[in-house]
């Protein structure tokens, strides 16, 4: 599965390097395998528990907490949102972060994007993809301060990742 963001896990295995070795097994496991469905991933991972929309991993004897958001479709994405001692487990910096985005506004402006902004798996969405580059390009060109310039690097940078995986490089 791909793991999202590692730069969390390695920010909290800084400030925890006692539980360093127990969460990168964590991580070994969870990227070198692909669940589809809960039940999967409770066989690898007995300890996680499904709590609403989230799933808690007790890594390391339960001295850490990692919360994530699973994708099992597609792409088969964990998206970690935290991890946490047990003790820190009350106070929560995500809570904080999340202040500022109005959840209902974001969904309602989403499902206006969801169709132009996606993570490609075929030909045809990363075809459609570049379309929409070539649009943003025409529109954006190379005005950093344009509303629309973090759009157009949102959508290279998925272009990018698909072309990583499935476009060859250019050689001599």
């Amino acid at each position: 599965m791909h793991v999202i963001t590692r730069k969390r896990l390695n920010e909290f295995a800084e400030k925890y390097p006692e539980l360093k070795s127990a969460l990168a097994y964590w991580y070994s496991l969870a990227k070198r395998n692909n669940f589809s469905n809960f039940a999967e991933l409770k066989a690898m991972f007995p300890s996680a528990d499904q709590i609403g929309r989230l799933t808690v991993f007790n890594i390391g004897g339960n001295k850490v907490r990692l919360i994530a958001a699973l994708h099992y479709n597609r792409g088969k994405s964990i998206f970690v949102l935290c991890s946490r001692t047990p003790n820190t487990m009350k106070g929560s910096g995500r809570n904080k972060q999340m202040q500022n985005l109005d959840v209902n506004k974001a969904a309602d402006a989403w499902s206006s994007l969801a169709g132009a902004v996606f993570v490609p798996h075929t030909d045809e969405e990363y075809r459609r993809l570049v379309a929409i580059l070539d649009g943003l390009t025409d529109e954006v060109g190379e005005d950093e301060s344009h509303p629309l310039a973090s759009l157009m690097e949102i959508v290279g940078v998925l272009i990018e990742k698909y072309e990583d995986e499935h476009v060859p490089e250019l050689s001599v």
